[in-house]
């Protein structure tokens, strides 16, 4: 009696079809299980069909594993319901001062951030105009009538708090431009480019001719070497606000000009730097060398009583588009400065503590979130620790909600755009899964949509964590089942 009753489960649930088989599915996901390289490995999957909730496979679903950078869904789905596609993260430009007849402004110039991300940000900016906006801010100062300011320019970053980057984040990420930190206030993806000159054979110094774009004190001790590998080996090591940092590794050889990208360790800083030249590079002129309010310490009180006067408020990019290239491209920057953005407007400050405590609110109220634990917005921090059913939950409920179709555009898509574009180049699974990839060392996953070709819509996620192989092995292992998954 027990023996049937079982097997009628198994039925409902889709993991068995009605010869006692198991679908192609769980048989899929089975055999990658008893691959010889997964024999170290944590699996986690689940795949629900979104139409009628029927559980099509799983493995380990409630098993909280690392999941890389699809935590970025969480990230990007949480701002799309709390905040809207279309919302605007604003940057004011702010005085405490007086203007007088002859156009000087006795007091201070505030730059007011709030954690936009996308000033001077290659994802939307042409090259060699990321410094244009800077040119439209003179211009409204201009308009305002100031010709000169008696006074500083001061960068106020601190709707962020100053924490530099999320805790779990690794000393060897912090330095590189993918470890850059969210600011209160970003500027050129808060990213720096280090330009290497390399030897003629393996073995050779490098010699790093040019730092782009000039940050005032910032040294770098070079280490690199040249190999007769190809492509960026090097590491930049630096933490958030230090001006001594070090690059290790190795570099082509023969390269005149090779680009290695660092994160800029002070973006409130460079901010008030950068405006503070175009400035006086457009005929402002500032008596005083520019300051942040970092450095500046200011107690709440201390702020709330400044009497500051609007010049000019200026909205950034319309969250679709920052969360497309999240989402797309896997935007590390992007995806935190929206967390802390998240955090502050729930609760008037913005960093990694109040970011997640939104996100984890937001979702608790709709789904079983108990495992559920989020260190940062983008998944680099490996403390992350997330279920295949965390993920699959969200994508279904996502699918009734009306920014959808908002979401489902920013996710990646096979053999059209983003991470998984290669993916299913020949195979059924060609244009038919949207979702996003997750890497780092020992961890693949994946999460999204399929779309199948019998009219089946699928949510569903997989994770790997130390697996015995490359994580292009893996990648393959993911094609093939994306390709089952499509024809189920």
């Amino acid at each position: 009696m027990e023996k049937g009753i079982i097997i009628i489960l198994m039925l409902i649930s889709g993991v068995f079809t009605l010869n006692g088989q198991v679908n192609s599915v769980q048989a899929k996901i089975n055999a990658i299980q008893s691959d010889n390289y997964m024999k170290n490995a944590s699996i986690g999957f689940y795949a629900v069909n979104i139409a009628t909730g029927e559980e099509i496979a799983k493995l380990n679903e409630n098993t909280s594993l690392t999941p890389a950078s699809i935590m970025k869904l969480f990230t990007t789905s949480t701002a799309f319901q709390t905040l809207g596609a279309g919302h605007r993260i604003k940057t004011e430009l702010l005085h405490d001062g007086v203007v007088d007849s002859n156009g000087v402004l006795h007091g201070n110039i505030y730059i007011k951030g709030y954690g936009d991300p996308t000033w001077g940000s290659r994802f939307f900016t042409k090259e060699g105009h990321e410094l244009d906006f800077l040119k439209t801010w003179v211009d409204s100062i201009k308009a305002f009538g100031i010709k000169e300011i008696d006074g500083y320019v001061i960068a106020d970053g601190s709707y962020y708090s100053y924490d530099g980057v999320p805790g779990g984040w690794n000393w060897t990420d912090m330095g590189n431009y993918y470890g850059a930190g969210p600011a209160g206030l970003n500027i050129f993806d808060n990213m720096v480019y280090l330009h290497f000159a390399t030897g003629a054979k393996s073995g050779d110094s490098t010699v790093l001719h040019c730092i782009e774009p000039h940050i005032p004190n910032l040294e770098y001790r070079n280490e690199v070497l040249t190999s007769d590998k190809k492509g960026d080996n090097s590491y930049v090591f630096g933490g958030p606000f230090s001006l001594d940092r070090f690059v290790v590794g190795t570099l082509p050889r023969n390269e005149e000009d090779f680009k290695v990208k660092g994160s800029i360790p002070d973006p409130e800083d460079f901010f008030g730097y950068a405006f503070t030249n175009a400035l006086e590079e457009n005929g402002v002129q500032v008596k005083y060398c520019h300051q942040t309010m970092r450095k500046l310490q200011l107690t709440k009180a201390e702020k709330d009583s400044l009497k500051l006067k609007e010049i000019h408020t200026f909205r950034g990019e319309k969250l679709y588009k920052i969360i497309n290239e999240i989402n797309h491209r896997s935007v590390n920057l992007f995806a935190e400065c929206l967390l802390n953005y998240l955090g502050a407007q729930k609760y008037g400050t913005g960093n990694a503590w109040n970011g997640t405590a939104a996100v984890e609110k937001y979702w608790s109220a709709r789904n079983n979130m108990t495992g559920f634990y989020m260190n940062d917005g983008s998944g680099l921090s490996r403390t992350n620790a997330v279920s295949a059913k965390h993920f699959v939950d969200m994508l279904k409920y996502m699918s009734t909600q009306k920014t959808f179709e908002s979401f489902e555009n920013s996710l990646a898509q096979t053999g059209k755009r983003g991470t998984i574009r290669s993916m299913c180049a020949n195979g059924a699974g060609y244009q038919r899964v949207y979702g996003k990839s997750g890497s780092m060392n020992r961890v693949r996953s994946y999460a999204g949509y399929v779309y199948s070709k019998t009219g089946k819509k699928i949510a569903f996620t997989i994770m790997f964590n130390n697996f015995n192989c490359s994580s292009t092995q893996v990648k393959r292992m993911c094609e093939g089942l994306f390709n089952v998954m499509a024809s189920y």
